[in-house]
């Protein structure tokens, strides 16, 4: 009984690993305004020199959020 139970929990393990590490978007294709070869660069203030993370807003593609974790700052630039 035991043995059962554990060769299903690994079975079960497993598949849930296989499924997560699936990628729903991986069709590879970039969008036609991103030019991995030719990044456009922005000067940026030396409170920013470590951005843990960028984010767009929702609908608003002007207005770009970044985050400064060392500090614990969120910035909308």
């Amino acid at each position: 009984m035991i043995r059962r139970l554990t060769t299903a929990f690994l079975i079960g393990a497993v598949s849930l690993l296989i499924n997560s590490c699936s990628s729903d978007d991986a069709d590879g294709k970039t969008p036609k305004e991103y030019n991995l070869n030719k990044p456009e660069r922005f000067a940026m203030p030396e409170t920013l020199l470590e951005i843990s993370g960028i984010a767009f807003n929702k609908g608003i593609s002007d207005t770009i959020y970044a985050i400064q974790d060392e500090e614990g700052k969120l910035f909308r630039l």
